[in-house]
């Protein structure tokens, strides 16, 4: 049997917290340590009652409307 990966896609949750959102709420913590460090520049946050499936049920929907791949393809 012969897989491949013919397309993939992503959901984003939310409204992007900035490393600049974070240290405006923690003026404590060193930001662009955590730039440096991680390359962490901006996070995403699942709304209340987000799942990580209903994260999943959104990337799929994503590329099922790009028509690189049916939902018959999986």
């Amino acid at each position: 049997m012969n897989l491949t990966i013919e397309a993939i896609e992503y959901y984003l949750p939310g409204a992007p917290v900035t490393n600049a959102e974070m240290a405006s709420e923690n003026p404590e913590w060193d930001m662009a340590k955590v730039e440096s460090k991680t390359g962490v520049y901006t996070r995403y946050i699942a709304s209340q009652g987000e799942t990580a499936f209903d994260l999943g049920i959104k990337a799929c929907e994503k590329l099922f409307a790009s028509n690189k791949v049916t939902p018959g393809d999986i």
